[in-house]
């Protein structure tokens, strides 16, 4: 590896130990019993045949791969990405990364498919969701965790400040700085998202509220009890595959 090798984090050029210190002080933050790389893995099988769509970093990949045993490949169409996985995450027996598409990959191929803080982020929700049936055995699992838009946060925004001001402001900001990477341009209530997901090839086996909830001035309550939970800022599904859904793009 080239320790003048320049790399890009949010966009942003980077030299070997940046983004040698980043990837520390990432792996370090995560290692925390509410946040979802350590909530998540246990709704894996075993020894399972992985894809992880949207893999970025291959951090999760990593921790999926050896605390669950598993065959991993981490997909992902940021090359940036995908150079720090291979460098400071590692390709490894088990464990690979690529910038394929997953249109590349063929029909029934894995046990499970996990999407991380993905779907927000895609146009075209429906046929993201399709794909991620079509790679799946029958039977196999999709476990997708994404934000929870019912948060006191989001609600209290909702209702406080100058509506017509933010949605200028929105408009102006997504012709000029616009970032798939870090902007959403998708949102769901748990109801509604667990009722497109089933009409997506798929039944629900469970869920779970995790990382506590989001409340205005950028503070968190971690560990909201009962069904309080139900605030919390974000949700992951478990739900099986039972048939493939074939969806066209303008449905």
């Amino acid at each position: 590896m080239e320790k003048d090798k320049v790399y890009y984090l949010y966009g942003e050029p980077k030299s070997y130990q940046e983004t040698k210190a980043f990837i520390e002080w990432y792996r370090r933050s995560i290692r925390r019993s509410f946040d979802r790389h350590m909530v998540i893995p246990k709704h894996i099988p075993l020894r399972s045949y992985v894809l992880d769509y949207g893999c970025g970093w291959g951090i999760f990949s990593e921790i999926v791969h050896k605390e669950r045993e598993c065959r991993v490949d981490g997909i992902d169409l940021s090359p940036h990405s995908i150079e720090i996985a291979r460098d400071f995450v590692g390709e490894r027996d088990g464990l690979s990364f690529s910038t394929k598409g997953i249109q590349e990959i063929g029909s029934e191929v894995y046990d499970v498919v996990i999407s991380t803080e993905v779907v927000e982020h895609t146009h075209n929700p429906g046929m993201y969701l399709k794909e991620c049936n079509r790679v799946l055995k029958v039977g196999g699992y999709l476990v997708i965790s994404l934000p929870n838009i019912m948060t006191p946060r989001y609600i209290l925004s909702a209702l406080m400040g100058n509506a017509q001001r933010r949605f200028g402001l929105i408009s102006q900001e997504m012709k000029t700085s616009y970032d798939k990477t870090r902007q959403h341009i998708q949102a769901w209530d748990p109801t509604t998202f667990c009722r497109l997901v089933c009409t997506m090839g798929f039944e629900y086996v469970s869920h779970e509220f995790i990382e506590g909830q989001a409340l205005p001035g950028n503070l968190y309550w971690r560990r909201p009890w009962g069904r309080l939970r139900n605030l919390s800022c974000k949700v992951v599904f478990k739900l099986k595959k039972y048939q493939f859904a074939d969806i066209q793009p303008y449905e």
